[in-house]
């Protein structure tokens, strides 16, 4: 995002746009953050399900 700010310094639109864009990177680095804990959470809760599986079927 900076670069662009960079090469365009005296566009005033291009500025607004960008300001108006910003707060939605933010809040897709927070959709990104959920989604990845919740990939966590899934891939944990998978492997203690088949590690259960499994000791119940070798016992």
């Amino acid at each position: 995002m900076n670069y662009d700010r960079h090469l365009s310094p005296g566009a005033g639109s291009m500025a607004n746009n960008k300001s108006k864009v910003e707060p939605k990177t933010h809040e897709e680095d927070l959709r990104v953050s959920r989604l990845m804990m919740i990939i966590i959470i899934i891939l944990f809760t998978s492997i203690l399900l088949i590690i259960m599986t499994t000791l119940l079927i070798l016992s």
